[in-house]
């Protein structure tokens, strides 16, 4: 007679073990938000990223490539309330 060995499923939904991360703040998630955009692998030159710091334009990758070289360029939408 075969035994099967199953894990039991009551222990998926205990909390034991696990650990408990705050929420970030609204800066932090900000920040993680801009790092993402300016390290994304997909980025061609002349795309726009928008960070917590401003506007800029990707310009290619440094001679590592891996970082992304990029210049800032004015807001687009602070021409338009004038």
């Amino acid at each position: 007679m075969a035994c099967l060995l199953l894990p039991s499923f009551e222990a998926e939904g205990q909390e034991h073990g696990r650990v408990k991360w705050k929420r970030p703040t609204q800066a932090e998630a900000d920040h993680m938000a801009s790092e993402s955009a300016i390290t994304d692998i997909i980025l061609r030159k002349g795309d726009i990223v928008v960070t917590d710091r401003g506007f800029f334009m990707f310009r290619g990758f440094l001679a590592d490539g891996w970082t992304g070289d990029f210049i800032p360029v004015p807001n687009p939408m602070s021409n338009a309330r004038k």
